[in-house]
């Protein structure tokens, strides 16, 4: 799903395109001991190749562990994988993850490419859909992904 049959990684393969590999990946995933189920039914689906496994896990895993980021790849977490929200009269919104503890929704949002300003608004504009729906904001996470990994953390709301 999302993901092209038979994608195959170049040695020289851009950044944006491992991203939005990882990004395919990641939006079936729940908690981190599942990196490996994940990759390994993707193969299966034809949507990556086998060669592609040990890249692909390797990226995931260091996501799914990075200290700031582990907290919420945990098992037990109520997560909500690319949900719309839906405002009457609004286009729909659709988050990468949003973690709900309790009455707070931590929100990640993975990206390729350069941070740009408008990634932040786009945030922004999730967390305030949820605050309108009673959830306190806790954390607000911009994940860039590719190569290594980039994360913006719970700057100033505008």
């Amino acid at each position: 799903e999302g993901a092209p049959k038979n994608w195959q990684l170049k040695a020289d393969e851009s950044e944006s395109v491992l991203g939005t590999k990882m990004h395919a990946l990641l939006a079936q995933l729940q908690t981190a001991n599942e990196v490996e189920k994940v990759v390994q039914q993707a193969i299966q689906k034809g949507s990556f190749a086998a060669e592609e496994q040990a890249q692909l896990s390797q990226s995931l895993q260091a996501l799914v562990l990075h200290p700031q980021l582990a907290p919420f790849y945990q098992a037990g977490l109520d997560v909500l994988n690319e949900r719309s929200l839906l405002v009457p009269g609004q286009k729909q919104r659709i988050p990468d993850r949003v973690v709900l503890e309790n009455n707070t929704a931590h929100i990640l949002d993975y990206k390729t490419g350069k941070a740009l300003p408008q990634h932040k608004k786009q945030v922004d504009d999730y967390a305030t859909v949820l605050q309108n729906m009673g959830y306190q904001i806790g954390h607000r996470y911009l994940v860039y992904l590719g190569q290594t990994l980039h994360l913006v953390a719970n700057w100033k709301r505008s």
